[in-house]
């Protein structure tokens, strides 16, 4: 985890253990320079048996680096990934 990564995190109440839950259980995508692990409703409404916490990483979203192993930064999106990467005119592509 980068620096950058560790002081947004901080700022934004977001836990080491809820970016663990979410890198392995949410959505991940394929950026232009980056990928990009997102837990969206979908994966709430698999997860709800877990407990009420599920609920609250709903949107929360992890960057990493093109090799999968750092985390860049992390945030919540309620509204999903659309429009993500349109900067740059290139969507981010859903991997199987």
């Amino acid at each position: 985890m980068t620096d950058h990564a560790r002081e947004r995190c901080a700022e934004r109440g977001i836990r080491p253990a809820q970016i663990e839950f979410v890198l392995k259980y949410g959505r991940l995508f394929h950026g232009p320079d980056c990928l990009v692990v997102y837990f969206g409703h979908r994966e709430v409404q698999q997860h709800r048996a877990r407990g009420s916490w599920i609920e609250r990483l709903e949107g929360l979203t992890i960057v990493l680096k093109p090799d999968g192993r750092t985390v860049c930064t992390a945030f919540k999106n309620r509204n999903g990934l659309r429009g993500a990467g349109r900067k740059r005119d290139v969507l981010f592509a859903e991997t199987a």
